[in-house]
Order: structure tokens, then sequence, then C-alpha cells
């Protein structure tokens, strides 16, 4: 085994047991003190708007597939033509907030995400006579018993297939419509 290989695999042996806390310390120091390593971790955290799926677009009634595609080749001209700085502005990893999972917003697609649109609640008709659902508080017991809970949009238990697929919705979701929207304002003004 070469010094190098031995090297990673010490390293990554002891990353894997550091906790969040200090790895993120470490991590901020190393950015501070390296624009090289800097610079990879901006290219692997943040990507450039124009690499996000358009999930806020919406279709124009009345307007064909074709003429929103040509809208929006038309606000990326003039976003070029008044030189907007597009590169590297939205974070690469989002938190749904629909279905709580942490994803890509480069992957997102309108088919990524499933969920309830409602929140659950304890089905009072299904017997679970288990000391430790009785025990415990509603979110461990969602956890725990997820077939003991009811969601009233589809009156599907926790257990079963979620009733909803969309867009993954981050933290960032609002953010980039009013992004894309003040993107046609400024278009329409000029």
């Amino acid at each position: 085994m070469t010094d190098s290989v031995c090297d990673a695999s010490r390293l990554n042996a002891a990353i894997d047991r550091l906790s969040r806390d200090k790895l993120v310390s470490i991590t901020k120091s190393i950015c501070e003190k390296s624009s090289a390593t800097r610079e990879l971790f901006l290219d692997s955290l943040f990507v450039d708007e124009s690499e996000v799926p358009n999930s806020g677009a919406t279709h124009t009634p009345g307007a064909s597939t074709t003429d929103n595609n040509e809208i929006e080749r038309e606000i990326t001209s003039a976003a070029k033509t008044i030189n907007l700085k597009r590169s590297r502005e939205l974070e690469k990893y989002d938190l749904c907030v629909n279905c709580k999972e942490e994803f890509d917003v480069t992957d997102n697609t309108p088919k990524s995400c499933s969920y309830h649109p409602e929140e659950s609640h304890e089905d009072e008709e299904l017997d679970l006579y288990d000391p430790n659902f009785r025990n415990a508080s509603e979110g461990e017991n969602k956890k725990q018993f997820p077939e003991a809970f009811i969601h009233p949009c589809c009156n599907r238990h926790g257990d079963e297939t979620p009733c909803t697929t969309g867009w993954h919705q981050g933290s960032n979701f609002e953010a980039t419509k009013r992004r894309i929207a003040n993107g046609r304002a400024i278009h329409s003004a000029n």
C-alpha cells in the first residue's frame, strides 16, 4: 500500500470519528487559510442558477410551451446583456420542507419529492397497546409507530406511500422563485 493511499485511509477514518462541531470548525479554519481549498468548497457547495431546474416556473395561461421557452431564452439573454453576476449564488444542497430530506438542487425534478400535504394525527380507531407508544412523545411515536398515525389528506397511515409527488422545496425555494421573477421584471423594464 502506498503512503498516499495509507494517508487517505487514515484521514478518512479520522474524519469519520470527528464530531460535527469539530469538523465544521476545522473546515472553516482551513478555508480561511487556503484560497484553493476555499474555491474547492465553493465549487462543491454552490451552483449557478442556470444549473438548477426551474421548479418555480409557471405555465403562462394561453401560451404554448414554445412561447414559455422563448420567454426563458429572452430572460437569460437580458440577464447576460446587463451583466448580472450569476456565478455560484445558490447553495447546492438544501433540506426539503415537505419530505424533510436533504437534496441536491441540481437533481430536483417534478417527481423528486413524495410527501403528505397535511400533518398526520393519531388514528383513534387503531388499537395499539404498546406501552412504549403511550409513554413517548408524539414526535417519537410518529417515527417509531408510523402505522398509528393517519394523514387526513388521503386517509393513509404514516407507513404507507405518501399521496403527493412534486419538486423538493427547500428553504431557498421562495428566494429562487423571487430571483426568477425579478429577472422577468428587469427584462420587462428594458
